[in-house]
């Protein structure tokens, strides 16, 4: 790949998400798949000419780790795409797929759409050659430029020795880190590392869902047959169970048939969804660094872990060498303190912190949860914001791993357990200090996660659906909650209420607790454990002009089913109160009504 990227600047906005470039399910026909992608942006599909040069503003290509999105940019025929801000998992995936993916603050001020641009990555200059302006941004390190040069990460496999690292204990590190730098520092063999740092780290654990598949394909085109270590790969098929089609069932029936090629003892079948099963088995354990194809792997820091999530190729890579280029984050540090109000979850505190910061404050960034409040949530509570902290934009969301997390993950594991977190002397990019007392229930509107209101905002809104699932919000603590609120009621006629346990441990504790009795009698719908609704591939996918209220993590256009239907986000008091009722209600009076405390 040249140095200097000359083409047309196509323009698009801020917070183009992941969703709008590669609707799910992903198609195989490119013909097909233009048709689809950028709903919003039909004219600058149709008008686009290969060699264009997208320019964007803040937070590209937010959203999911479905590396289509880049793959379809690069088959539209992007050359590169310069933005304000990326999303880091599309950055990742951008340069793994040798698309060059440029952050320079001013871009989306300095073009017009249809200005002629170069672009020159070694000496970090965007030129509009129509205007005569100028931009700089941080030219990129030689591990990028030489993996763009190759024309991506897996072109490099075999032209170069994968060095072992010798990772250290958490002894060995220098007094003064936050999370994320006593873990990166750990994992590449440092004492200390610094945010900006670029280090090559070990993987502790490498989580894969459906791309699995993907991923030996790549593999083997490579001519890479083995895993670095299936011991610590971890499998399970979530995405779209029961198989609503031919290719969803040859998929699943591929990942028992690699997981027994390769010898990956922790493939779990369909227990249900990816983050909360790795918990639930002990397979992510505090102090790991964990690579995971699921864009909600920001889940693991709920265990102290820093998760992180990761495309096809560059989960390719992980398997076939055990490691991984990352930079070493900033931290961004919330001390919640005070106590919830009634009808208040942990799902309304993390959707009021990306109504009141914006969903991309913590790009590039890690997040540390900490305070008074946190030592008395419950893990399925901590789990929720963990698991929401890519929402705002966040490399890693982690908990410390206290005592809880230590009872938590005996008897699950065989490894020695020991408590993690920061060093009393860290130091943090930002700290705020919230008081929850005066938050209340929390509704993120259509088509945003940080698009939030406080749920009086937006009460008598009409419901087609409420969708009581996801790796956020569907654990026990989650059922018991809403079961106790519809205890005794009934779901309104005009709505539907689609339950989906977080996993099938979670359906049989539920079901032994009476739980799902009480649903059933309230007339819930039962789904089995897996992703159901949340990604628009099966069990509730909605139709044009439909609305939803939904426990999960993103709304953006599209991402249940129809681009044309509308997705509300809140916590399962709020769901079920709003069952009953049909439309959005604040669900105080009946979490009172339900001796909820």
């Amino acid at each position: 790949m040249t140095s200097v990227i000359h083409g047309r600047a196509r323009k698009l906005g801020d917070d183009i998400d992941t969703d709008q470039m590669a609707p799910y399910p992903f198609g195989r026909n490119w013909e097909e798949v233009r048709d689809r992608i950028l709903p919003d942006h039909r004219g600058f599909v149709e008008s686009f000419r290969p060699g264009d040069i997208i320019v964007a503003g803040r937070n590209w290509g937010c959203g999911s780790s479905r590396e289509p999105a880049t793959v379809n940019m690069k088959s539209l025929g992007a050359a590169a795409i310069v933005a304000e801000s990326f999303a880091r998992i599309f950055f990742r995936n951008g340069i793994a797929l040798g698309l060059p993916c440029i952050p320079c603050a001013g871009i989306a001020s300095a073009c017009s759409d249809g200005d002629e641009i170069a672009i020159d990555l070694e000496a970090g200059v965007v030129r509009n050659r129509t205007s005569g302006r100028t931009l700089r941004f941080p030219a990129f390190p030689d591990t990028i430029r030489t993996i763009l040069a190759e024309g991506g990460i897996l072109e490099v496999l075999g032209k170069a020795p994968v060095a072992g690292i010798a990772a250290r204990s958490f002894d060995e590190l220098e007094p003064g880190q936050t999370m994320a730098e006593k873990i990166l520092a750990r994992a590449s063999g440092r004492t200390r590392t610094s945010p900006g740092e670029l280090v090559v780290a070990a993987a502790d654990r490498a989580i894969l869902i459906e791309f699995m598949v993907s991923c030996v394909e790549r593999l083997t085109e490579a001519g890479v047959q083995d895993f670095w270590d299936p011991d610590r790969v971890s499998s399970v098929a979530t995405l779209r169970f029961p198989a609503p089609d031919p290719e969803a069932a040859r998929v699943h029936s591929r990942m028992r048939e690699i997981a027994a090629e390769k010898g990956v003892s922790c493939f779990y079948g369909h227990e249900g969804i990816v983050n909360q099963v790795m918990v639930e088995k002990g397979d992510v354990l505090p102090g790991n660094l964990v690579f995971g194809t699921d864009s909600h792997s920001t889940s693991y820091g709920v265990m102290g872990a820093a998760g992180t999530g990761l495309g096809i190729t560059e989960m390719s890579y992980v398997l076939a060498t055990g490691q991984l280029w990352m930079q070493v984050p900033e931290t961004i540090r919330f001390s919640l303190d005070g106590s919830p109000g009634p009808g208040v979850m942990s799902k309304d505190l993390i959707l009021y912190l990306l109504g009141r910061y914006g969903a991309d404050f913590a790009q590039y960034k890690a997040i540390e949860f900490a305070g008074g409040l946190v030592d008395r949530m419950s893990i399925a509570s901590r789990f929720t914001m963990a698991n929401m902290g890519v929402e705002m934009g966040a490399k890693f969301a982690m908990f410390e791993a206290d005592a809880k997390v230590v009872d938590y993950l005996q008897g699950r594991t065989d490894a020695p357990l020991a408590s993690f977190g920061p060093d009393e002397d860290a130091s943090y990019a930002f700290e705020a200090e919230i008081d929850v007392s005066a938050i209340s229930p929390q509704v993120a509107k259509p088509h945003s996660p940080a698009n939030v209101s406080p749920v009086e905002d937006l009460e008598g809104m009409a419901l087609d659906q409420v969708f009581l699932g996801s790796c956020t919000n569907a654990r026990l603590e989650d059922i018991a909650i809403a079961a106790r609120i519809l205890k005794g009621h009934a779901v309104a006629p005009t709505t539907r209420l689609l339950v989906t346990p977080a996993s099938r441990r979670t359906l049989l504790d539920a079901a032994r607790a009476g739980y799902v009795e009480t649903l059933l009698a309230a007339g819930a719908h039962i789904t089995p454990s897996g992703c159901g609704a949340c990604p628009g591939g099966s069990n509730g996918v909605l139709g044009a002009g439909e609305t939803c209220l939904s426990t999960s993590n993103r709304n953006f256009r599209g991402r249940m089913g129809s681009p044309d239907a509308f997705i509300y986000l809140a916590s399962p008091a709020t769901a079920a109160a709003s069952a009953i009722t049909g439309k959005i209600t604040d669900p105080r009076e009946f979490w009172r009504e339900s001796s909820l405390s």
